[in-house]
């Protein structure tokens, strides 16, 4: 077999294997194709491509600039190799790489990305003029992209550009009306511009057209928090309680999401010098799967002396707790999990 017949052979393995999940046989592959030809840049790509999905971001990059080393001339080659900077938490080295990409031209499919991570980047390092012009690139490519439409409706929040802003967060909304995304950002606008009323008319909003999610929760929890430091009414502490029960009812919770719910009932109860309620709350999340399935509440419950014994609520209780969620976040949007909270073993 002839060299260049060799290699190509070898290169096509190596890139099945990869798209296979079969990472070392790529990255073994790609290392007997360097063998056979040192100056095959696809060769240097393969195996960059399989030490990235190891997560060995140092070695990839490495390869990457081997390949850059063997095609100085190809756009592509920067990209790949500014990416990898760029997973590497080397930003500005990123940068400098993805503006010598852009220079050079890359292939029409790598030149839409090339222009969202730079744009993400920018928006990372607070360079909000040239994120909005990455990102603007990148959409004229790309299209419609909910990670695109998001930071730039946060760059132009954050340059003060509100109306711009809201014009993009109500894009998010349009395009992805049952997310809380769109919702949040505008959100986030309106309090930079102290429209504090208008911020919570788009949480409200949110509430009734959007599905129930943990950071819908944590923005309401938040506002009722902020209430209270305004008018020191303790009512706004009751409604964080109930804000916090219904997160663990409208959403599946993850282990995690328990834990954190426990840990901020505990705190709020602190807030109203509650220790009682504050200990049961803490001694909850340090078993945090026994106490969800065994029906554990975080709302007040009797005092000691006339409660009866703590029991497992009843089907009935269970029903009518979802039921309370299903009211106030639809029926299409609660699954009842029967108090269970599963083990993620990932």
């Amino acid at each position: 077999m002839k060299m260049n017949e060799q290699i190509q052979t070898l290169i096509a393995n190596s890139r099945l294997a990869f798209v296979q999940g079969k990472y070392q046989e790529a990255l073994d592959i790609a290392k007997d194709a360097i063998k056979v030809d040192p100056n095959n840049a696809d060769a240097y790509l393969c195996a960059g491509n399989a030490n990235m999905s190891f997560e060995k971001y140092d070695i990839a990059i490495k390869y990457y600039q081997k390949a850059v080393e063997c095609e100085p001339e190809n756009g592509d080659r920067y990209f790949h190799l500014g990416y990898a900077l760029a997973t590497n938490s080397q930003s500005a080295e990123a940068i400098a790489i993805f503006a010598k990409a852009d220079e050079i031209g890359c292939s029409p499919e790598v030149t839409g990305q090339l222009y969202k991570i730079l744009g993400m980047l920018c928006f990372d390092l607070k360079k909000y003029d040239d994120a909005v012009v990455n990102l603007c690139k990148a959409e004229t490519i790309i299209g419609i992209d909910i990670e695109i439409l998001q930071r730039k409706a946060l760059s132009y929040g954050m340059l003060g550009e509100y109306t711009k802003g809201l014009e993009v967060a109500n894009q998010i909304k349009l395009f992805a009306p049952s997310e809380y995304l769109g919702y949040r950002i505008a959100k986030e606008i309106l309090l930079l511009q102290n429209r504090n009323e208008e911020a919570e008319e788009e949480i409200d909003r949110a509430e009734r057209f959007s599905r129930p999610c943990m950071d819908f929760f944590i923005d309401k929890i938040s506002l009722e928090l902020a209430k209270y430091t305004q008018d020191k009414e303790k009512e706004h502490y009751r409604r964080a309680l109930a804000y916090i029960n219904d997160s663990l009812y409208a959403i599946k919770p993850e282990v995690q999401n328990v834990v954190d719910a426990y840990i901020n009932a505990a705190e709020v109860y602190v807030q109203l010098e509650d220790g009682d309620m504050a200990a049961n709350c803490l001694g909850a999340a340090e078993n945090p799967i026994d106490s969800f399935n065994e029906g554990f509440s975080i709302n007040k419950m009797e005092s000691k002396e006339n409660a009866g014994p703590i029991m497992r609520p009843s089907d009935r209780e269970i029903n009518r707790a979802v039921e309370e969620a299903r009211r106030k976040y639809g029926d299409r949007r609660i699954e009842q999990t029967g108090y269970r909270v599963y083990y993620d073993y990932c």
